[in-house]
């Protein structure tokens, strides 16, 4: 059985603020990580042309609504 009012300490004893320590190191790594993949995937992304891509591909689909536009009213919508 277990006894509620004296719990018997399974874990093993950590100076005062090494666990938040712990956590606080894990995160760290974690964001340091992320940041770096982040920045590698965004300066592949440069790299390939990406913001060239994006306005050039937005161009093309707006000339391409105008034109319609354009044909539309001109010889009617049927």
């Amino acid at each position: 059985m277990t006894d509620v009012a004296n719990p018997s300490d399974t874990t093993a004893a950590e100076p005062d603020g090494a666990h938040g320590a712990n956590k606080l190191l894990v995160a760290a790594v974690t964001v340091l990580l992320l940041a770096l993949g982040v920045s590698v995937l965004a300066a592949l992304w440069w790299r390939r042309g990406g913001p060239r891509t994006v306005i050039t591909e937005l161009a093309e689909e707006g000339a391409v609504r105008l034109a319609d536009a354009v044909v539309d009213e001109v010889l009617g919508a049927a």
